[in-house]
């Protein structure tokens, strides 16, 4: 499996700070479910607020699986519609796709 795809689940609903545990685990449930497998890291995320032009930091984390190429295509629009829907259900400005290191803003 030469396919790394990673979603970065935010821990703020909008502006407020919250327990993400739920999130974590549906991205996870759903990669599992698309690839077989998953695994989440925490880590911190720093941004700069699209309306305030303010350096926000926030706990993330990392949720990503490994799959082929032919699956990875296959999954791509269930892949795409899971981080919008995670996006609007957090109330964010824009969410992080990363596959295989290439960065995708939603």
């Amino acid at each position: 499996m030469n396919q790394k795809i990673t979603v970065y689940v935010p821990s703020t609903i909008g502006s407020e700070v919250v327990d993400n545990s739920s999130q974590v685990a549906h991205v996870a449930d759903e990669l599992c479910r698309m690839f077989g497998g998953a695994t989440a890291l925490p880590v911190k995320g720093y941004w700069k607020d699209m309306e305030t032009g303010e350096m926000v930091v926030e706990d993330t984390v990392q949720v990503y699986a490994f799959t082929t190429l032919w699956k990875r295509l296959t999954m791509r629009q269930k892949l795409i519609n899971l981080v919008k829907e995670l996006k609007a259900s957090m109330k964010q400005q824009m969410m992080l796709l990363e596959i295989n290191g290439n960065a995708k803003l939603m």
